[in-house]
């Protein structure tokens, strides 16, 4: 059975027998050992390439069924072919031999998408472990490669002999391979091959669409050792031509394996977690991304017995389809998948009124009602925020399929949670978390919504006991606690923004706020005006950075007044503890009335409060208690009329940045890297590392 093998060849019940060995004796087949040492290249008719891919190893566990490796297994197969790569890499320019193996995969596919429906079990049992083993064998070479080897001359790796090739085409009749053999770019085949074993075999089991996926991501992986975040030549493939094509089908395979196979998985309690992949990606600088290497091992461990109870290949897609989603989106014609993933729809849709009776063509359909279940369970790690990040970005559809649920507790509280947790978790999961509360803040539903949702307790917010709060109320204290947070530690202006624009458009619809929300919004006041304060008086002899310091925080003051302004002029009678606390505290907020930048708004709530002192004036001499005090506050608030004030509504709408990879392709790979079941090497053997600190 040679690279040239034919169906009816590959059906034939004479194929050679399975020989069995473990990850530790794979290394030791006598026609693998044979060809990764060949100083020349073997003819697809020679007798080694019939023989390679007939074995199976044996894995541990009571169940003998083919399954994905896990992360260990995955390394010990690595560990094991390690001196055959080496040897089959130091030829492979003059016997194109890795070539060779290519061809060997794509006969294979071919066959299984030929084979008739109808083959006995035992054939197509036989076709899938041969065709398993060609991918793990390719997967192992392949990223020892990039691990070895600068990509540019890593790639010259990739072609075969014209005789190979030319013998490779004699059977094949698919693939787009009707171009003659000096054309033909073994990359772009290899890529496009394994889109057809996940999207064109339906009956592909998931042990082998798993580890095609795992090879399809290693392949993309020679990113990680590109001095910048260009497009390399697998992704170009994946971006352009046949594949392209194919991106609807690739997306929705990947999407509904993801969405019917993941389990829930506990959160970790370790710090940081994944952030020890961010030495391996070159382009940017990370900060607080460190683990040390004993950390390291305990976060890998924690990985393997998290990911034990729930499906690899679940995982490996939804790792692939962000490699794939956030990847090229400057380039002409933008991201194919970003595309598709912006058109799915609901598979509960009636589309009986439509013109056609069906789904408009190429339009994926997924169930919304089983992806939100999946998202909500899996929302505290990093891989599942940046999908929600990415649905709710690019498709309006599952938005408001999203916004339209009863239960919304159930996808904000682990969100909430985990922005609770910040100092445990990497800056860019707060970022994307961030961001999905202000695209959903942007709806006026939304905020309504959440303050009709009651929750009788919040047993992980543990410096204060609260019971009784809305869901509204609680978003309010965990962003504010968050710009508290990160004024103190990460001193981060974009963080910042993004708490405030959500607390600005949610902040009409304040209802009933908690008193300690309402302390929360006071605080927040206070403490961005003692920081404003302190830079101002520095500023006077300073640098003009500083002095730039000094304007970033008077616009935040600014929009924190603004959001307490528009929750009296919106939402007064409905927030009595708002109208306290401001009393309270009104002596820090008659310094501000004189300043240009703050009179306006100033003036407004001056006024509210003026009002209000007035109304209490004539009950203070009996000594009211605080609620003797919130009572008539409320009673007053019901004959306010806000017919003199001026009304200025803030409303902020997030938009990406101009050039999203700059971000978004680090960080992927980041999630990637300490994610998937496959361990990376930091850098490769012989490639100069690049300088993080001169990337883009």
């Amino acid at each position: 059975m040679g690279a040239g093998l034919s169906t009816e060849a590959a059906a034939d019940a004479t194929m050679p027998p399975m020989a069995q060995v473990t990850l530790q004796t794979v290394a030791t087949l006598p026609r693998l050992v044979a060809i990764c040492s060949a100083t020349q290249t073997l003819a697809p008719s020679d007798a080694l390439w019939a023989d390679l891919l007939a074995f199976e190893i044996d894995l541990p566990g009571d169940d003998e069924s083919p399954r994905a490796l896990s992360m260990t297994e995955n390394g010990e197969l690595e560990l094991a072919l390690a001196p055959l790569a080496s040897e089959l890499v130091s030829h492979n320019l003059e016997t194109r031999n890795l070539g060779n193996l290519i061809l060997l995969l794509l006969t294979h596919v071919r066959i299984l998408g030929d084979i008739p429906v109808a083959a006995t079990p035992g054939i197509r049992a036989g076709l899938y472990q041969r065709t398993l083993n060609a991918v793990l064998l390719l997967r192992v070479f392949v990223k020892h490669l990039f691990e070895t080897l600068p990509p540019r001359i890593a790639l010259r790796h990739f072609s075969a002999h014209t005789a190979s090739v030319a013998a490779s085409l004699q059977t094949s009749q698919r693939a787009g391979m009707s171009a003659s053999a000096d054309e033909i770019d073994l990359k772009e085949q290899l890529v496009l091959s394994l889109v057809q074993l996940l999207v064109d075999t339906p009956s592909t089991p998931d042990y082998l669409s798993t580890e095609a996926i795992n090879l399809m991501t290693v392949l993309l992986s020679l990113q990680l050792y590109l001095p910048t975040i260009e497009a390399n030549d697998f992704l170009m493939h994946v971006m352009t031509g046949a594949c392209r094509q194919r991106a609807h089908q690739l997306l929705g395979r990947l999407l509904t394996r993801f969405a019917d196979h993941a389990a829930p998985s506990k959160p970790s309690q370790l710090k940081a977690p994944g952030a020890a992949s961010y030495s391996l990606i070159p382009w940017r600088s990370q900060p607080n991304a460190t683990l040390t290497p004993e950390e390291r091992a305990v976060h890998v461990e924690a990985l393997n017995r998290e990911d034990v109870a729930s499906d690899p290949g679940a995982e490996a897609s939804l790792l692939l389809l962000l490699l794939l989603c956030n990847h090229g989106v400057r380039k002409p014609g933008g991201n194919p998948f970003q595309a598709a993933l912006s058109t799915f729809r609901d598979s509960a849709q009636d589309f009986s009124v439509s013109e056609s009776g069906r789904p408009p063509l190429g339009v994926v359909q997924l169930s919304y009602t089983k992806l939100y279940s999946v998202l909500c369970q899996r929302l505290h790690n990093q891989q599942t925020t940046l999908l929600l990040y990415l649905l709710l970005h690019a498709n309006t559809s599952f938005t408001t399929f999203l916004l339209s649920r009863t239960d919304l507790q159930n996808v904000l509280i682990p969100m909430l949670q985990t922005l609770y947790n910040a100092a445990s978790q990497p800056s860019q999961q707060i970022y994307m978390l961030l961001i999905i509360v202000l695209i959903l803040s942007q709806d006026h539903s939304f905020n309504k919504g959440i303050h009709e949702q009651s929750l009788p307790s919040v047993p992980w917010y543990t410096e204060k006991t609260i019971h009784q709060i809305s869901l509204g109320s609680l978003i309010v204290i965990v962003l504010a606690r968050t710009i508290q947070y990160n004024l103190a530690k990460l001193k981060d202006l974009y963080m910042n923004t993004n708490c405030l624009a959500a607390l600005a458009n949610m902040s009409p619809h304040f209802h009933a706020l908690h008193q300690y929300a309402a302390e929360r919004i006071v605080g927040l006041f206070l403490l961005l005006s003692k920081r404003f304060e302190t830079l101002k008086k520095a500023a006077s002899s300073s640098s003009e950075s500083e002095n730039a310091d000094v304007d970033v925080f008077a616009d935040f003051l600014r929009i924190v007044l603004e959001i307490m302004n528009s929750s009296l002029l919106h939402a007064m009678q409905r927030n009595p503890y708002l109208v306290y606390m401001l009393l309270r505290e009104r002596e820090h907020l008659n310094k501000y009335a004189s300043e240009d930048r703050f009179a306006d708004v100033v003036s407004n709530i001056e006024t509210i409060l003026d009002y209000f002192s007035a109304s209490l004036e004539p009950h203070l001499q009996t000594s009211p208690s605080a609620e003797d005090v919130l009572g008539l506050i409320a009673a007053a608030a019901q004959k306010w009329n806000n017919a003199k004030l001026q009304s200025n509504e803030l409303k902020f709408k997030y938009e990406e940045e101009e050039q999203p990879d700059d971000f978004f392709i680090p960080y992927t790979w980041s999630i990637v890297v300490s994610r998937a079941l496959i361990k990376w090497r930091a850098s490769p053997d012989g490639a100069s590392s690049p300088d993080a600190s001169t990337a883009p």
